[in-house]
């Protein structure tokens, strides 16, 4: 027996290089069956997969969704764009109107045994089906539409094993957020949280979803169930019985990296805003309540338990209550079913924007909210759907327990299935010009680097420095050219001019180059303009991988102090090149203009030194296709 569902499922997509053992080693190449993405990351994995020539991708099923319901002019011109180049290259669209990618994905597409890159986080929620979620950039999702593998480093398995059956209070977020209370000293980064429910019904795959979809929160890499009745009954609710299988039954028992869990000893918590954690929910007292949120990753379930427990009362008057649907599926289903109408009855707010949502006033009262992963960032507590309706129906925290909660099994049937914002590439067409140019990679490196610093920065530089990220930036999005005019605009406004003037050069940096948020066009517009590379005294983890898939050296000064001595318009080489780019080993880098020299560290492996001489990921994968075997 494996001793873990997610490692024998990557060990199934794993690719072993010819000749070599299979040993596991702390970085894996994977073979995806799905690629995943939405919105500005849709269009620029497009772009960059045109880079490679390629007619049509080579995956089960690639899929692009548009980011909002609510498209400017410049990103609905932008996004007629993604669709002409989908269409050519034999990629699933769904439309705008037609929700999140991941809610998407889950409801249409996603099934037992698959691996899926995606650009999205939220994609974690897949696991609640038995299809494991791997977050890549877009140039790895571009590389995998390919078919090409896509390294990741070897996951560590957090085991958590569920017992017994809820109370009818319990909901997905309950779960989720008693397990974030225990790992709030023990964090699980790098690893994939493996769930085991010893009593299969016991926990329908709606609240599976909200539990899987908290895996960033957790810090994790992803979740994943296993497949059992629940999940073949989700599918069969959505017409895709057929798409449903077992995962191969039993693993090994589990020796450590160990959480168990009995539905017995839960008691409702809240999630507290900013860093105060995740509270008791008796411990928040009986403070006012004024505001009452049902947030758009909110399940049908979740909808139903809300308002059977509301049981035809009205809200008070101290209390404002709003739910947002976060996709058209859910609204027409409760619509039907007559959900809709209770809510409206209850006095309820409804939009079908997910991003609208009302602001809690401390001297008001407190804002609840449930299905909203990230709420507490903007000044709400998080809770489970039945703290959200005791809030209500009392205008103060009350603990749930006190109420008659309706008992829902889990739904069998009765999901509106409509695909008309789904549009599927027609078989048998052959692919022609897209309208989408691509993306230009860097230049491979073929001797000695040399060239001038184009500027010279302190610690902490993230990439809103790097690019403005805002009203200039988004409609540019997928126009590198365009969006490389702004690189560092507020911090030197002559930056880009400069940088093709000299026809590139380099950047000198601080700590911290890089920090979040992470965001990839703010590597591309940097390989647009000809940098060659970054030295700096550290990066984010992040952006470093980022300049090495885009072919832009990221190179670490030995000394601290060396940094602080390069100027602006110094002229610095890099003589020992190609040859000299090696894992482990350190450059030196000259500074002609003052007669001095740097030892750097690069941190590439022999994967990434590969792909920095070729120009970036990309790029090596074109000497890939002419290489061979």
């Amino acid at each position: 027996m494996s001793d873990s569902l997610a490692l024998s499922l990557l060990e199934a997509h794993r690719v072993t290089e010819r000749g070599r053992a299979s040993a596991r080693e702390s970085r894996v190449r994977l073979r995806a069956d799905h690629v995943v993405t939405e919105g500005e990351s849709a269009g620029l994995v497009l772009r960059l997969f045109e880079t490679l020539g390629r007619e049509r991708t080579a995956v089960e099923l690639a899929l692009v969704a548009a980011e909002s319901d609510a498209l400017g002019i410049d990103q609905a011109a932008a996004w007629e764009r993604t669709e002409a180049a989908a269409r050519r290259r034999g990629v699933v669209c769904s439309r705008p109107g037609n929700g999140a990618v991941h809610q998407v994905y889950l409801a249409r597409f996603a099934a037992p045994g698959r691996l899926v890159f995606g650009t999205s986080e939220r994609l974690a929620a897949c696991g609640a089906l038995g299809c494991l979620a791997l977050s890549a950039s877009a140039v790895e999702a571009a590389a995998a539409l390919a078919g090409a593998p896509v390294e990741f480093s070897w996951p560590e398995i957090l085991h958590v094993r569920l017992f017994g059956k809820p109370a009818r209070w319990v909901a997905g977020d309950d779960v989720a957020l008693e397990l974030e209370r225990r790992l709030a000293f023990a964090p699980v980064r790098g690893s994939i949280v493996e769930y085991q429910v010893f009593e299969p019904d016991a926990l329908p795959v709606e609240d599976r979803i909200a539990i899987s979809a908290r895996a960033p929160q957790l810090s994790a890499v992803s979740s994943l169930f296993d497949s059992d009745v629940s999940t073949r009954a989700f599918l069969a609710a959505h017409g895709r019985e057929s798409d449903w299988r077992g995962l191969g039954g039993a693993v090994a028992e589990p020796e450590e990296h160990l959480v168990d869990l009995d539905f017995s000893n839960l008691e409702p918590l809240a999630a507290a805003p900013g860093a105060d954690g995740v509270l008791r929910l008796r411990e928040l007292g009986d403070a006012r309540v004024s505001l009452v949120w049902i947030g758009p990753e909110a399940s049908r379930l979740d909808l139903e338990r809300f308002a059977r427990a509301l049981d035809g009362a009205h809200l008070p008057d101290a209390v404002q209550g709003f739910v947002s649907f976060g996709n058209r599926r859910d609204h027409e289903t409760a619509v039907r079913s007559g959900v809709l109408a209770a809510l409206y009855a209850a006095g309820m707010r409804v939009t079908t924007r997910p991003s609208a949502m009302p602001r809690p006033r401390a001297e008001a009262g407190m804002g609840l909210a449930c299905g909203a992963p990230g709420a507490r960032l903007l000044g709400w507590h998080e809770v489970g759907v039945a703290a959200c309706v005791a809030g209500a129906r009392t205008a103060a925290v009350t603990d749930p327990r006190q109420l008659e909660m309706p008992e829902l099994a889990a739904i069998r049937e009765g999901y509106v299935i409509d695909d008309r914002l789904i549009e599927r590439p027609a078989s048998g067409v052959a692919a022609s010009a897209t309208g989408v140019e691509p993306v230009a990679h860097a230049a491979g490196i073929q001797g000695p680097l040399r060239g001038s610093v184009l500027l010279a920065l302190g610690d902490h530089v993230g990439t809103d420095r790097i690019l403005p990220w805002g009203a200039r930036a988004r409609p540019a999005s997928l126009d590198p050219d365009r969006l490389a005019r702004l690189a560092f605009s507020g911090v030197d406004p002559l930056f880009a001019a400069r940088a093709v003037a000299e026809g590139g050069g380099w950047i000198v940096a601080g700590r911290g180059f890089g920090e979040r948020p992470a965001r990839e066009q703010a590597v591309l517009v940097l390989a647009n303009l000809g940098v060659r590379g970054v030295l700096a005294r550290s990066f984010d983890a992040t952006f470093r991988t980022l300049l090495r898939q885009h072919g832009v050296l990221a190179l670490r000064f030995a000394a601290e102090a060396d940094g602080l001595a390069i100027r602006p318009g110094d002229e610095l080489e890099i003589p020992d090149l190609p040859e000299g780019l090696e894992p482990g080993k350190p450059l030196v880098v000259r500074n002609l203009t003052q007669g001095s020299q740097y030892t750097l560290h690069h941190d590439l492996d022999a994967a990434g030194v590969r792909e920095v001489r070729a120009g970036g990921l990309l790029a090596a994968l074109e000497i890939d296709a002419v290489t061979p075997a």
